[in-house]
C-alpha cells in the first residue's frame, strides 16, 4: 500500500491582540441621514472578536447598544436616539475607550463667514459695516441658531441670534478675539452645533495703538491689546493674515493661534486653530504626550483648525503642533504649544 503523503494541515494560530492604541478617526460628530446608519472609524484594525459598546454614562452602566465590530469601523442602525455618548472597543482582553462622540440625524450646518483665523476691520468709523456671519443653507431648516463669545468653551456668550436666513446682518463688536458656532434651530430632532470657529476684530482703537506703536499687525503683538476674558477658559491671541511663502521650496510655519499656552480644557472637545498658511493645500496636526512627538497622533485636515475628543489625546499635559502641505515643497512645523487636560 502508498502511505499518504498528505502533510497535515494545522489550524492557523489565533492572532494576538494587535500592540499599539486604538484611538477614533472618524470625525467627533457623526450624523446618520434617513435610511442610513450611524458609522463610526478608529486607527487600526481590530482582532476579532470585537465589540463596539455605546453608554449615555462614561461608567458604561447602562449599555445603550452593542455591536460585533472588525476591520475599522462600525455601522449601527438608528435604534438609539440622538445626543452625546460615549464608546469603547473590547478585544481580546484588552478595552479602548471611552471615547466621546455626537450623534444626529441632522448633519451640522457649515460654516462660511468668518473664515477660521479671519480678521475683520471695523476701525473706519465712517464705514457703516460690522462682522457678517453666514453659513450654507440647508434643505429643510426653517430657522438657525448662531451665538459669538470670547470663550471657546462659550461660557460668556456676547452673541445669541435666531434667524430664517442663512446669514445675519453685520454685527458689531469690540476689538479682540472670538469664537463662533451655529445649529438648525429644530424643535423636533437634535441638532449637533457646527464646528467652533475663531475669528479676530480690530477696532479704531487698536488700530490706533498700532499705528502708534509703527507695529505690523502680528499675532503676538495683538494679543497684548485684548480685553479680558469674561469666561473661565483663557483667551485665544488674535489671528494674523494668512502667512506669505517665501521661498519655492519650503513652506512657511504656520502660526498657532489657539488654545493659548498652558490652556486648561475642561470641555468635551479640544478644538485647535492655526493661522491659513497662503498656498499649502492642507495640514498635518499633531498630538503628543512628549515634547519630541514619539508616537505622535497625527490627523491631515484642509481647513485652518481641527476639534478632538479630549478623551483621545490623554489627561494632563498635552503638546500639539501643526505644518502645512503641498506637493512638491518641504513643511516646516510651528512652533510647539501645549494645553492641560482636565478631562480624565
Amino acid at each position: 500500500a502508498v502511505a499518504d503523503a498528505t502533510p497535515s494541515i494545522a489550524p492557523p494560530p489565533v492572532a494576538a491582540v494587535q500592540a499599539g492604541p486604538l484611538v477614533p478617526a472618524s470625525e467627533d460628530i457623526v450624523w446618520a441621514r434617513p435610511a442610513y446608519k450611524f458609522i463610526v472609524k478608529w486607527n487600526r484594525d481590530v482582532t476579532e472578536p470585537a465589540q463596539v459598546q455605546f453608554s449615555k454614562d462614561k461608567s458604561f452602566a447602562k449599555v445603550e447598544t452593542e455591536e460585533a465590530a472588525s476591520g475599522r469601523h462600525v455601522a449601527f442602525g438608528l435604534n438609539i436616539p440622538d445626543g452625546n455618548y460615549f464608546w469603547r472597543v473590547a478585544e481580546g482582553n484588552q478595552t479602548h475607550g471611552p471615547f466621546q462622540v455626537a450623534l444626529s440625524r441632522l448633519e451640522p450646518v457649515k460654516l462660511l463667514r468668518p473664515a477660521a483665523g479671519e480678521m475683520v476691520d471695523l476701525s473706519d468709523d465712517q464705514v457703516k459695516s460690522g462682522v457678517a456671519f453666514s453659513w450654507e443653507c440647508k434643505v429643510g431648516a426653517k430657522t438657525y441658531r448662531v451665538q459669538a463669545s470670547r470663550a471657546h468653551e462659550f461660557t460668556d456668550i456676547l452673541l445669541e441670534s435666531q434667524t430664517k436666513d442663512c446669514e445675519l446682518p453685520p454685527v458689531t463688536l469690540s476689538g479682540g478675539s472670538f469664537f463662533w458656532r451655529a445649529k438648525v434651530d429644530s424643535p423636533k430632532e437634535a441638532a449637533l452645533w457646527s464646528e467652533i470657529r475663531a475669528f479676530a476684530v480690530e477696532d479704531k482703537a487698536m488700530k490706533l495703538a498700532r499705528i502708534k506703536s509703527q507695529a505690523p499687525v502680528h499675532v503676538n503683538q495683538m494679543a497684548k491689546n485684548l480685553p479680558e476674558s469674561t469666561g473661565t477658559a483663557p483667551r485665544a491671541p488674535n489671528s494674523a493674515p494668512a502667512v506669505s511663502q517665501n521661498s519655492a521650496t519650503t513652506l512657511p510655519a504656520p502660526e498657532n493661534l489657539s488654545p493659548t499656552q498652558g490652556w486648561n480644557v475642561s470641555s468635551n472637545m479640544v478644538s485647535v486653530t492655526w493661522a491659513p498658511v497662503e498656498g499649502a493645500e492642507g495640514y498635518v496636526v499633531q498630538f503628543s504626550k512628549d515634547e519630541q512627538f514619539s508616537g505622535a497622533f497625527s490627523r491631515r485636515v484642509k481647513e485652518a483648525s481641527f476639534s478632538i475628543p479630549a478623551g483621545a489625546v490623554g489627561g494632563g499635559r498635552v503638546f500639539w503642533r501643526v505644518s502645512g502641505e503641498k506637493i512638491g515643497t518641504k513643511p516646516s512645523w510651528s512652533q510647539t504649544n501645549f494645553f492641560e487636560n482636565r478631562n480624565r
